[in-house]
């Protein structure tokens, strides 16, 4: 069973990642685990185990075609050496150990990082069409198109009603939990053609490829999490990985992620220099209006301008939840949106609420505390309390 038929087909975030990594911490070990927080999704994917294990096997079939190096060179975010790397990567599937019986799943990816790196996002949307295929129908594909119909409906009135949306935009983001690619295609494609306006783009380097405009996207959570095992003083990790990711993309990519341990203390690592230096910041967790506060009660401390900055919301989002943040902050600071399972996966039936998580770096635990506490990832509570001391949580 092929799912995943491109190594293009996977989050841009994931190569800027790599390339990081290729040019810095070749020799470092990763361990990643799949995490669900429903009990019964371990039901319903351990009787399709081997079908998902079949996938992920095919995965060590692809290989970067000389097409689609061309167009991430010309992409001008990677480097002549990291692309010469990828002619001859392929993926692994030996790294990956999948435990499972009818009632459970596990599954956990190890070995060095930049060899296991891509394999997160593939995993995930393989795990989301395989269980997708066992109820796929044609009513179904019938209900979600009225569903994206109505979503496009409520944007076009959301815009004469306020005639204040000349400003928004918003990107596909729902790779890891689509229903399957080819309705990821199909909405990413409805969109371009019908609200080209309000689409920003993907995340999908795939798709963006096919629809020849940029990808979305900068780093995830697992590039400053490694930094608590990599990085010499744990109280300044993210300021490290910070400051490494401008001299690997000189300026350019500037927006970080704020939530690893919580949006406080990422703010008193963040020097008002890495906040010249970078265009903005990406919510992922909390409250995203006490977040956005947060931010501009930061710019204003340091006399830095918000007009010149960029707030990314990419938690959870709908549309209705699009339209009431960017009501609130659109006048203050510009913002930009980052909209996954409810635009890729928004059927009559409930959606895996999965994710697969760095948990260690060189064999060392690290963790994400995040401003949501449900989201915690944590393998070694010993380094869990490590992190409480030393950020006085």
């Amino acid at each position: 069973m092929i799912i995943i038929s491109s190594l293009l087909d996977t989050d841009f975030y994931k190569l800027t990642m790599m390339q990081c990594v290729f040019h810095h911490f070749r020799d470092a070990e990763a361990k990643y685990k799949f995490i669900y927080r429903k009990e019964y999704i371990g039901a319903k994917l351990g009787p399709i185990s081997d079908s998902i294990q079949e996938a992920i096997n095919q995965l060590g079939n692809l290989h970067f075609t000389l097409d689609e190096l061309i167009y991430l060179k010309s992409l001008d975010v990677f480097q002549d050496d990291f692309l010469s790397y990828l002619k001859n990567f392929r993926l692994n599937s030996k790294q990956i150990k999948i435990t499972a019986d009818p009632s459970h799943f596990e599954l956990i990816i190890s070995g060095p990082w930049l060899e296991t790196i891509l394999f997160e996002v593939p995993i995930l949307a393989i795990i989301s069409e395989s269980y997708t295929r066992t109820i796929e129908s044609p009513e179904l594909i019938s209900e979600a198109k009225l569903k994206l119909e109505s979503k496009i409906a409520y944007l076009k009135k959301q815009a004469k009603i306020q005639n204040n949306l000349s400003a928004f935009k918003f990107s596909d983001f729902g790779t890891r939990r689509r229903f399957s690619l080819a309705w990821q295609s199909y909405v990413v494609h409805y969109l371009h053609q019908t609200i080209p306006h309000f689409l920003y783009g993907t995340s999908n380097i795939l798709l963006s490829k096919k629809l020849n405009t940029q990808p979305i996207g900068t780093m995830a959570h697992e590039y400053i999490q490694a930094f608590q095992v990599l990085c010499p003083n744990l109280a300044r990790h993210q300021e490290a990985g910070l400051t490494l990711w401008l001299k690997e993309y000189k300026g350019l990519l500037a927006v970080a992620l704020t939530d690893v341990i919580n949006i406080d203390k990422f703010l008193e690592e963040f020097t008002p220099e890495l906040a010249e230096q970078y265009r903005g910041l990406r919510h992922d967790s909390g409250d995203p209006i006490v977040w956005g506060n947060k931010v501009l009660a930061y710019y204003h401390e340091h006399n830095i301008n918000p007009k010149e900055k960029l707030l990314v919301f990419s938690d959870s989002l709908t549309f209705p939840k699009m339209i009431e943040i960017y009501d609130y902050f659109h006048q203050t600071i510009p913002v930009l949106f980052g909209i996954g399972t409810n635009l890729t996966n928004d059927f009559s039936i409930p959606s895996l609420d999965t994710v697969i998580k760095l948990t260690h770096i060189n064999h060392q635990a690290v963790v994400k505390i995040s401003d949501t506490p449900e989201k915690l990832v944590c393998e070694d509570k010993a380094m869990l309390e490590k992190i409480k001391l030393t950020y006085k949580l």
